[in-house]
């Protein structure tokens, strides 16, 4: 136990108690605690010690070969707020997702998003406006109906999601800001409603050409294409009978993306069908017919994929 940094945790504020039995059997699992307690992110240890990797794995990478990999952030600044912040899970994906689009937030801030709102909200409004503008807005739509600032984002989230479909400017500060955001979601939403199918479908054919240019991709007998309309999406679900049918809203809301891998010789005969992450611009999942998984062959392919068209648009977005 001489590496475990036990006592440094024991000691780390008067009067601190925990279950030192908890502490060691997390240690022989998990030796990365040793770094945490070091970087005095007690939080983080505690998180750990107490909760199922279940509660962690998405924010803290137990497999990382350093302390940048471990805590799945991209520098030293990020890292010196943490310490400073002595971070939970919360704030730690509220400075990594905020740091991935460039959104640079004061401690203070942090802590207000964490404690008031998901940070995946922030980040997808930050496409068109600022956070300043963000918060300010926000608290200005709060009503007896609509007491909190989580409740107003998912609101203005849902109908910024609602202008994509129906082609509004989100440029213009009069789509974006609406004076009554709570009516005009419910304008933007019934309008939808009444013309769903046409609207859909109308959004997806009109995505088309920047999908077709940012991840059509060829290799060997494989041809990796976006989907022209609602109703090629809707025939791919009937034909590999797998359930992509119902994700057209969600596409045309910009929510996920979906194309499709075909064989060059088979070209208008579905074989897989991919869906990406928009946010990270990752792979979700790759099924073929029945639902099935990738087989060897078909995995190499995607990874390569990948590689060569997913991660250099992930480094650019960084930049």
């Amino acid at each position: 136990w001489e590496y475990s940094a036990l006592k440094e945790y024991a000691t780390h504020k008067k009067g601190f108690g925990f279950p030192v039995w908890a502490y060691l059997n997390k240690y022989k699992e998990i030796p990365q605690i040793e770094y945490l307690v070091k970087l005095k992110l007690y939080k983080l240890v505690s998180s750990v010690i107490y909760y199922s990797s279940y509660y962690y794995r998405d924010e803290i990478n137990l497999d990382g070969s350093n302390l940048y990999e471990v805590l799945n952030i991209e520098n030293k600044d990020q890292l010196r707020i943490a310490q400073r912040l002595d971070v939970g899970l919360g704030e730690l994906r509220v400075i990594r997702e905020t740091g991935k689009v460039n959104i640079k937030l004061t401690d203070e801030e942090i802590l207000f998003v964490t404690e008031n709102v998901k940070v995946d909200r922030i980040v997808e409004i930050s496409k068109y406006t600022t956070f300043h503008k963000m918060i300010k807005y926000v608290k200005s739509q709060l009503s007896e109906e609509r007491i909190t600032i989580d409740y107003i984002f998912s609101d203005w989230q849902d109908y910024i999601r609602d202008c994509k479909v129906l082609g509004y400017d989100l440029n213009n500060d009069f789509i974006l800001f609406p004076r009554n955001l709570a009516k005009a979601h419910e304008e933007t939403y019934k309008l939808i409603k009444d013309n769903r199918s046409e609207l859909i479908n109308s959004a997806i054919t009109k995505m088309y050409n920047d999908l077709n240019r940012e991840f059509s991709w060829r290799y060997k007998d494989i041809v990796i294409i976006p989907p022209k309309s609602s109703d090629e999406i809707i025939n791919e679900g009937h034909v590999l009978c797998h359930c992509v049918g119902r994700y057209v809203e969600d596409i045309a809301r910009g929510q996920t993306i979906i194309l499709f891998l075909i064989k060059k010789k088979e070209i208008n005969k579905p074989f897989y069908t991919i869906e990406i992450n928009p946010s990270n611009l990752c792979i979700k999942q790759c099924r073929g017919k029945d639902n099935k998984s990738m087989d060897d062959d078909i995995e190499k392919i995607v990874n390569r994929f990948e590689k060569e068209i997913l991660m250099p648009m992930n480094l650019k977005e960084a930049v």
